[in-house]
Order: C-alpha cells, then structure tokens, then sequence
C-alpha cells in the first residue's frame, strides 16, 4: 500500500473568546441589590507622608556564616568610686580661761617648786669612835661658819683619840692651809699620805693640797712635781 502523502499539520487554533465575568457590582445591580462603589486606589503623592523613625544601628557579625544582624547595646558607663571630700583642717583649740574663785576674782596660777639646792659634801667619810664623831660635828660647823681656829682645835683633840686616821690630818691641812700657813699644812698632807697608802682617793687630794701649798710657797719646781704625783 502506498504511502499517502504527509498531510500538514493543523495549527493551533487560539481559545475562542470567553464573555469576562460579570463585575462584582453589574452581578449586585442585576439581582435587584444596592449598587457597590468600587474603591479606587489613592495616588501615592496624595498620600500623607509616614514619619521618620530613627533606624537602630546595626552592627552585623563577624562570622563567615553570615548571621541576623545584632544590634549593638549602647555602652553601659563603668562604675566609679565616690571621691571622699577634703575634711577642714582642725580649728586651733581655744586659750583656757583662767580659774575663778567663789568670789569672781581670777585664781592665780600655781607657783613653781622653790629651788633646793643639792646637799654640800660631807667633809668626812671614814668610821670613827663616838667620841670623835661629836668632834667630827663641831669641826664642820666651825668650818662652815668660817672658824678655823675653833676647827683646828677639835681636829687636834680628835687626832689625840684617832691618831691613825688620815681623814682627820687631812682635814687638819685643810684648815691650816685656809690659815695661810702652807708650810705647816704640806707637813700634815704627807702625814696623810703615810697613813692613806691604800685610798688612792684621799693620796690625790693631799697631793693637790701639796702643790697649792708648794705655790704660795712660790716653788714652781715643786708643784709641778706634786702634780704629776697627783695624777698618778
């Protein structure tokens, strides 16, 4: 059977044309209802306008993965330690009122201990027997009051009961050499010294008292030598 010859295709024919709906408000006039009025939109000029509103700042992550921005939280101010104020410097303290007696009258303002002047030394030190102890006070009364022959007199009565003790022949010198008789009293200093050989003290003064007696004298020679001994 022979192939019939190819016969062309039918092209597409377009859609017949389809009546458009009825609008809403046609449909509302035509089952007898109240007429719809259809809204228009409103031009976008004749819109009022929206107020600005200030946008947050965002600041976005850092991340590579690209995440919601996060915005950023205003910096909250670090707290700070109160600066104490300065105190006043102290006000000086107020000058005391003088004390009053029950009269009104000011009180005086108490007086100073008197001065008490230190005891004088003893001019004797040593023991001795009761007999030149009373003799030992009447010498230094007499010494005091300037006797010196009253002074000379019991030291030759106390020497006569203690003649070994060098305190009192030492004082004996004393008293002459007050006397103004050096010649005497460097006499009864080396009797002292014979008697004092274990008070080194006592040596020391009959020395010096030597030396003074040796410069009345005038006996330069001497008295250096009296005290380069009393030095020893």
């Amino acid at each position: 059977m022979a192939n019939s010859p190819e016969e062309p295709l039918e092209k597409p024919r377009p859609p017949a044309h389809e009546p458009s709906a009825p609008s809403t408000t046609a449909a509302r006039s035509a089952l007898g209802g109240p007429p719809v009025v259809e809204s228009r939109a409103l031009p976008r000029e004749s819109l009022p306008a929206e107020p600005v509103r200030d946008k947050p700042s965002l600041s976005y992550s850092s991340s590579p993965y690209g995440v919601d921005p996060i915005p950023s939280l205003p910096a909250t101010p670090e707290p700070t330690e109160p600066v104490p104020p300065e105190s006043p410097p102290p006000a000086a303290a107020p000058a005391p009122y003088p004390e009053t007696s029950p009269d009104g009258m000011a009180t005086p303002p108490p007086e100073s201990p008197a001065f008490t002047p230190p005891p004088e030394p003893k001019i004797f030190s040593q023991s001795a027997p009761p007999a030149v102890l009373a003799l030992q006070t009447d010498i230094e009364g007499h010494i005091k009051s300037g006797s010196y022959a009253d002074a000379a007199g019991s030291l030759e009565r106390a020497i006569r009961i203690q003649p070994k003790n060098p305190e009192l022949w030492h004082v004996l010198a004393e008293v002459r050499l007050k006397q103004n008789q050096p010649g005497l009293a460097e006499d009864l200093a080396k009797k002292s010294n014979l008697l004092a050989k274990n008070n080194a003290e006592l040596v020391r003064s009959n020395w010096n008292l030597i030396a003074e007696s040796r410069r009345l004298k005038g006996d330069t020679s001497g008295v250096m030598e009296a005290l380069d001994k009393a030095r020893w």
